[in-house]
Formats: structure tokens, sequence, C-alpha cells
């Protein structure tokens, strides 16, 4: 198959880390894989208006940083600035897949020599929108595009907002290579872990909120975090937090490894990558239902609490703080279990399945010309 990713741009967050092991795996299975991208947009007037009030100049332009293209064998192609994506920017393709909701209206306007239409939905953004609305959003969603969601909720939700009868659903996976630790025991001092992150929707505040309660019982309760940004001071980490800024990759699994059990407080996931890392290093996980944690956590190795509920995190934070050592490792292995039943090469199995699919059900289009300009 000819395969065409199209990224709205390349960085280190989860989802241009799906894209980019989705494409590296599929090409090395034979297939012809492309991934094109934009730069970033230029700053709104409301950021210029916000800076010269605040610093009394006008800011820099942002640019691209590193991304999980990076190195890669993947042909990676960025646009000549920021613009819908269109014919002239991809090759003729079997399949072309939107990669985020502000990428699927261009998708669905290039001609049938760019592939058969599809969206990756690896999340419902109707939060933080800025200057967008929930109604371009869902315009998005409406659009004739073959869904692949990345969680069973994310294809429901597909069905019932959208009303897409033919929807399927395709787990993200971990890489057991990069995120394993050995089987072990608890730590010598009780260790708890989260993701760091000033948005609202990623729970930090809940989680620092229950933290600090579940402290009232475990005095010597050490925390571990990481994240892309500095603490901000209104959302300060712990008191005594071991915090690490952009760790290197290979760090990561070194923080999921030194704790008793990894902590997600987030209201909005389409899938919840950390979940399935922190597992992966056979540490235990209490998480909200977002993404795909109801279906990770029902197969042991963690705990759901309700959105918002602090007390609750606070009381499971402190059961598995006190579990038996037996106790503990049993859940630490069930969590691990569940990551190995979830590993890459079965996920892009199939993507590679619904992807041949959808090629050999659809008729091929009766004129498809390019304007391919490599």
């Amino acid at each position: 198959m000819r395969i065409t990713f199209v990224l709205h741009h390349a960085e280190m967050s989860g989802g241009t880390r799906v894209v980019a092991i989705h494409a590296q795996q599929l090409m090395e299975r034979g297939h012809d894989v492309t991934v094109v991208s934009a730069p970033l947009p230029p700053l709104g007037w409301r950021d210029k208006a916000r800076s010269i009030v605040r610093d009394h100049r006008l800011p820099r332009e942002p640019v691209l940083g590193p991304s999980h293209l990076d190195g890669g064998a993947v042909a990676h192609r960025v646009i000549d600035r920021y613009r819908p994506i269109t014919d002239r920017d991809l090759p003729d393709a079997d399949v072309v897949i939107a990669t985020w909701w502000r990428t699927a209206p261009w998708v669905a306007s290039l001609s049938p020599a760019k592939g058969i239409k599809c969206h990756l939905v690896q999340h419902y953004e109707d939060w933080g929108l800025g200057e967008s609305t929930v109604a371009e959003v869902d315009a998005a969603y409406r659009l004739p595009l073959y869904k692949i969601c990345v969680s069973r909720w994310l294809a429901e939700l597909m069905r019932s907002k959208f009303n897409f009868s033919d929807v399927a659903c395709v787990s993200n996976g971990v890489d057991l290579e990069q995120f394993h630790t050995p089987a072990r025991g608890m730590q010598s001092l009780p260790t708890v872990g989260m993701l760091y992150s000033t948005q609202a929707f990623k729970g930090c505040r809940w989680t620092i909120q229950a933290v600090d309660l579940a402290r009232r019982e475990i005095g010597d309760l050490q925390v571990v975090a990481f994240g892309n940004e500095t603490p901000a001071d209104d959302l300060l980490v712990p008191h005594g937090t071991r915090y690490y800024r952009r760790p290197a990759q290979d760090a990561i699994r070194d923080i999921y490894g030194a704790c008793d059990v990894w902590l997600v407080g987030s209201r909005s996931e389409g899938f919840g990558l950390p979940i399935l890392e922190a597992m992966a290093c056979r540490t235990p996980v209490i998480s909200t239902p977002v993404g795909a944690a109801p279906e990770l956590v029902i197969g042991g190795g963690g705990d759901l609490v309700d959105f918002e509920d602090v007390s609750g995190m606070a009381q499971r934070i402190v059961r598995y703080i006190r579990m038996s050592p037996p106790k503990w490792r049993e859940c630490s292995d069930q969590a691990y279990n569940v990551a190995c039943d979830h590993s890459w090469p079965r996920s892009v199995d199939a993507m590679e399945r619904v992807l041949l699919e959808r090629v050999a059900n659809t008729p091929a289009p009766k004129e498809a010309h390019s304007t391919w300009q490599p």
C-alpha cells in the first residue's frame, strides 16, 4: 500500500509519537509511507497584543522543535508555510490519513488520487480551543472520513454523537523495548509519580491535592514527576518533588520504575499513553476513567477514581502504599501483563488489517489525476 499521514505539525507529543510508530512499522512491512506536516502557525493578534502589553515588544514567531519523526527512515515533508495541505503537497496514494481535527478538512478536500480518506481519531478536542469553537471541532468530525479510533470510548463517541456506524478501533501500543523494568518490589521509601501539565484538563491540580491529602497519613510519601513545562507559581508540584523537565525518552522508564503507583487525574484523554507506559514498567496505576483507562485497568494492575475525586484518589494512594509486599507484587505483575498484551507490533497488525480491508472494499475512483510537486 501507499500510505500518507497528514500531521498538523510534528512535535514531541504523544499524538506525533503514535503516527511516527505506525509510519515506521508499516514502512518496515514493505508499505510506501509518507508523512506530510505543516510548520507552526503564526501567532494570532491576541498573543501579539498580550506580549506588547506584558513585555512591551512584539513576540518572536514560534519555530518547530524536535519531533518523534526526527532521525527515522520514514519520508517526512514539512510544507513551505502554515496553510492547509493540498493535492500539490502529497504523493498519490492508496490511503491518506488525517491525524487531528484540524487536518480532517484538509484531507476531506483532497482529490481521489491521494487515496481513501481516513481520520485517525486520537482524541475529541472539545477543550482548550483558544479562538476555535466546539462547533468547528464537531464539523471536522462529521466529515465523511473513515474513522479509526485509538480507544473504545472514542469509537463509541463517533457512533453515538456523529452517527458513524462503520468505525474501526485500533488501540495504541507500548514500546516494550523502551518501557520495561525487571520484576521488582516496592520502593524503600513510598513513592508516587505523575505527569505534570498546566493544562487544566490534565487534572494536575486535583492530583496534587490528593498527594497532599495522602501525606497526612503517610508522612514520608515521596513524589516524582516529569513534564514539558517549568512548574507554574499557581500550580506548584508537591513539596520535595523530584521533577524532571523534558527528560530523555530513555530516562522516562526509570521515572516510572521508581514509583509504587502512577497517578492520572485527567479529565480528558484520547488514550492515555502514560498509563500503558507505567504498566510496562510494572507500576500500578490510579486513574480517572479517561481514554483507554477503563479497558486497561479492568485487567488488573490499577484502580479507577471519579473525576476530581481528591479524597478517593488519596484513599487509593494510601491503600497501595500500605499493601503487603506480596499483594503489591501481584498488582505489579498484573500491570505488566496488561502492557504485554498491548505491544506496538499488535497495534500495527490491527492498523494494517484495517487499511488493507478498506482498500480492498473501496472501488477505485473513476477519475484521479495528480498535481503532486515533490
